[in-house]
């Protein structure tokens, strides 16, 4: 084994790395922006709901 074969290995599994955690880091901040809009949704209706024009802080 030489060593332009060795970095290439290393090369193509950082490559497929990166790839792999570019889509999780997609899937789970998808996940996350659906909570946060629909945590958004539930407290606009609750102000609607109370009549009140205040959003609820956490």
């Amino acid at each position: 084994m030489n060593w332009q074969l060795i970095w290439q290995v290393v090369f193509v599994g950082l490559l497929f790395g990166f790839a792999a955690m570019s889509v999780l880091v997609i899937i789970n901040g998808a996940k996350d922006v659906r909570r946060l809009l629909s945590g958004l949704e539930d407290a606009r209706t609750n102000a609607d709901a109370t009549g009140s024009d205040e959003m609820p802080t956490q």
